[in-house]
């Protein structure tokens, strides 16, 4: 390492220490003004949380897991999501349109059912990390008996 590479990052690490014990000293004074409050009986009323530091990194909202769906939910899903895709498409075009991504094995049981009903026919079989595209067809009309 060169030496202005070196005495920059030196100089880089000092200021983040001094900034770092700055707000260790700044909540420390907040802390001990509270409990000052407390104790002369100034205010009947717990002091006010602090606010995170700078440096704490925003609060990210909780991930839920995917809510459970009940036999079937998926393939009406997937057949209703069929009106607004392309007449080719791929998975990722049912996900987009159904709102999240189900279970890969779940998804690929829905396919192949809408394939073996006469739904969707295979356009282009998947090859490696490029997934397969469908291509829709009329709905199969029921058989009547005569």
């Amino acid at each position: 390492m060169i030496p202005e590479e070196y005495e920059r990052r030196r100089q880089r690490l000092e200021e983040e220490r001094r900034a770092a014990h700055d707000l260790v000293e700044a909540g420390y004074c907040l802390h001990l003004q509270a409990l000052e409050r407390l104790r002369n009986g100034d205010s009947g009323q717990a002091a006010p949380p602090l606010p995170p530091p700078a440096w704490a990194p925003a609060p990210q909202p909780p991930v839920l897991p995917p809510r459970r769906r009940k036999a079937g939910e998926l393939f009406y899903e997937i057949q209703d999501a069929l009106d607004k895709v392309p007449e080719v498409f791929d998975r990722n075009h049912i996900c987009q349109v159904i709102g999240y991504e189900p279970d890969r094995g779940s998804l690929h049981r829905a396919l192949n059912e809408l394939l073996a009903e006469g739904f969707l026919v295979h356009d282009t079989p998947s090859n490696g990390r490029i997934p397969a595209k469908y291509r829709k067809k009329e709905a199969p009309s029921p058989q009547s008996d005569g």
